[in-house]
């Protein structure tokens, strides 16, 4: 551990540290991946395999492993996808949206989203959060396994949340997403035609595009091609993602919809929900929910 004036730091945010705090890599991490050690609410745990990384505080309320600031966020569990379970026998329940072949399946571990090789498959899963004016977070184990070139509005392989972010209007809101492709000799977070920093409401249309595009080809930000640990994080001011238990976010292309849209369209998106954009992605070991950052209570 890191010691302070040459003193190790007995205490962070009130709770005792000492000995207690435990090391390793993140499939070992007690309570839920190593079933011999128990997790108890507000435990630390630092992910140190095979580098030293992020640190995270165990949440009852969630089940799982969570980063302080979500922790010091009185963490709300809205939806999960584990993976050994179809996501419309989760409790609640995602909504399927699958057609022309497009297929969502499980093997007992993870979901498989297979919308790949063809033109006009669906395969995505919805859940309608229905919250106003509040922080979300998700995290999981993802994976892209197939992809197609680049195609319609570029919602295929999506790991996305919309946010409602305007006070005055509740119509108003922000489409997040995170698109996982493989056309790269990597699976990076893509770039597409929807999203470039000048592309500012353009041809007078309703949507004001924001966001770093991170270009697919150049490697940078990269979830590769073996399954990576996701962290996504959505605020009224914008998005961020982790991979793979990094101390340093990326930022997450952002859609802000200034149209009366539907009140339902207030959802999680995971899967391919775009028939022109093809691929497969896989889930396992998510969870979807909201949380209130300490800084911003009084906001």
């Amino acid at each position: 551990m890191v010691k302070f004036n040459d003193q190790l730091p007995q205490k962070i945010n009130g709770q005792d540290l000492g000995t207690a705090v435990l090391s390793g890599s993140w499939e070992d991490r007690p309570g839920t991946g190593d079933g011999s050690l128990v997790a108890v609410d507000g435990d630390w745990y630092r992910v140190s395999d095979p580098n030293d990384a992020a640190s995270y505080r165990y949440s009852s309320t969630i089940g799982e492993w969570v980063r302080p600031e979500i922790y010091g966020g009185s963490p709300t569990l809205l939806i999960r996808m584990r993976g050994s379970i179809l996501p419309s026998a989760e409790d609640p329940a995602w909504t399927h949206y699958t057609s022309n072949g497009g297929a969502i399946t499980t093997d007992g571990t993870k979901v498989t989203f297979d919308a790949g090789s063809t033109n006009n498959k669906t395969a995505a899963a919805i859940y309608s959060h229905d919250q106003t004016h509040v922080f979300h977070f998700m995290q999981g184990l993802v994976q892209c396994t197939a992809t197609g070139p680049d195609s319609g509005w570029q919602g295929g392989r999506i790991i996305a949340i919309v946010q409602h972010t305007n006070f005055t209007d509740y119509h108003k809101h922000k489409f997040h997403r995170v698109v996982l492709d493989t056309n790269a000799a990597t699976a990076s977070m893509a770039t597409n035609n929807n999203y470039g920093v000048n592309s500012i409401d353009s041809g007078g249309g309703s949507a004001h595009r924001a966001g770093t595009v991170l270009n697919k080809a150049s490697g940078i930000n990269d979830a590769t091609t073996s399954e990576v640990f996701m962290e996504f994080y959505v605020s009224p001011s914008g998005s961020h993602v982790f991979f793979n238990n990094d101390i340093t976010p990326s930022q997450a292309v952002q859609r802000i919809d200034m149209t009366n849209a539907a009140v339902d369209n207030f959802n999680y998106y995971v899967g391919d929900y775009d028939t022109g954009e093809r691929g497969t992605i896989t889930v396992r070991e998510a969870f979807w929910g909201k949380f209130t950052p300490p800084a911003n209570e009084d906001a």
